[in-house]
């Protein structure tokens, strides 16, 4: 069994990677990154083979070069700031590590991050993008002509948080809204806030061979403060792709065009009659375990793909009409009053896949609950 390294905060995200990964066979060495990480319930998982707690990103190259290998080395991320930690030693790490990056040049994916360049590509590529618009906090601003309700959130995610995200539903709240944020970050995007009829996310990998996208993950619920906005807190899986995206080509095009290799997530804002596209998530998506328990296992694809072996060992077409997959903790707490009692029953009970329980890697579970 080959090893591969996972980066991440002690978050079911990293979690989630770390089981896909051992189901697929292979070895995970898990850096975990916080200041409270000695409690790591990610650590307890059985796919995990080892685990190293530091204390700050700032430590992540420093640990990854203190690492001896007789070879090179799978490294996945589960989130942005730890992304583009590797994206900005990519040069370095390279040498000891297969990377996932943009044309294996050092700070293609941190540009790529940028929301403007992530947008203009995504419309050159044929993608519908709702009005957008970016805004640069140190100087004076236009505000006419800004439709609303509109969104506001931060040029580059990994260099801000999800704090700064702002619904604003007029004039006022916008400049408001601004005054807020402006110490957190120089730019932000602003966007038309679009009142879907579904949130969607395509989650896929780009190898050398090809770019893959299984199928679509379609949002029936999704956390109600603007902090987390667009987090699932139920969603099924498909193999169906909502018609309103249109040619699948176009996303992969996309990903093509940017040079990336690795996993990623797309996401989409669904109504009637158009998909308008979000983001692109260039790193682990928070819901690849839900296609790994739908029977096709995307990070065990690129691993096995970066290490040269055969990737028609995995399964690449789902192994049921539906796969539903919940995050109980968000669920609980945002969705579970909007529903009631006997509809969250439901719900449970066809779910395939959770944030944090799974009857046959309990450990991580109950840690969390007994020192969380």
């Amino acid at each position: 069994m080959k090893d591969v390294i996972v980066i991440g905060a002690d978050h079911y995200n990293t979690l989630w990677l770390v089981r896909s990964l051992g189901i697929g066979g292979f070895n995970p060495i898990v850096i975990v990154v916080g200041a409270h990480c000695g409690r790591s319930f990610v650590s307890k998982s059985k796919y995990c083979k080892q685990c190293y707690h530091i204390k700050s990103i700032d430590d992540i190259v420093a640990t990854l070069l203190s690492f001896q290998f007789s070879e090179r080395i799978v490294i996945f991320t589960s989130g942005d700031p730890y992304a583009v930690v590797i994206d900005k030693n990519y040069n370095q790490l390279s040498q000891k590590y297969i990377l996932q990056g943009c044309n294996n040049r050092e700070g293609e994916l941190v540009y790529w991050m940028d929301k403007d360049n992530m947008l203009a590509m995504a419309k050159e590529c044929g993608l519908s993008i709702p009005y957008t618009r970016k805004l640069d906090l140190s100087e004076d601003i236009d505000f006419s002509e800004i439709p609303y309700p509109c969104l506001i959130k931060p040029e580059i995610s990994a260099e801000s948080t999800k704090n700064t995200f702002r619904i604003c539903q007029n004039i006022e709240e916008l400049r408001h809204s601004i005054s807020e944020v402006r110490g957190d970050c120089k730019n932000v995007i602003l966007q038309e806030f679009i009142q879907p009829d579904f949130e969607c996310l395509l989650y896929g990998v780009s190898t050398e061979i090809e770019v893959f996208l299984p199928g679509a993950l379609h949002k029936i619920h999704t956390c109600s403060d603007t902090n987390n906005l667009g987090m699932m807190t139920y969603s099924y899986l498909s193999p169906d792709i909502p018609s309103q995206i249109g040619d699948i080509k176009k996303l992969k095009d996309f990903v093509k065009k940017m040079g990336y290799h690795g996993v990623f997530s797309v996401e989409f804002m669904i109504t009637r009659n158009k998909a308008y596209f979000l983001e692109i998530n260039l790193r682990n998506d928070g819901t690849c375990y839900i296609t790994t328990q739908a029977g096709v296992n995307i990070p065990a694809i690129w691993a096995a793909s970066s290490y040269g072996l055969a990737t028609n060992n995995y399964h690449k077409v789902f192994n049921r009409e539906r796969t539903y997959g919940m995050n109980e903790i968000n669920y609980f707490k945002y969705t579970m009053k909007k529903v009631g009692i006997i509809q969250t029953i439901k719900d449970v009970c066809k779910a395939k896949a959770f944030s944090l329980y799974n009857a046959n890697d309990l450990r991580p579970f109950f840690y969390k609950f007994i020192y969380h």
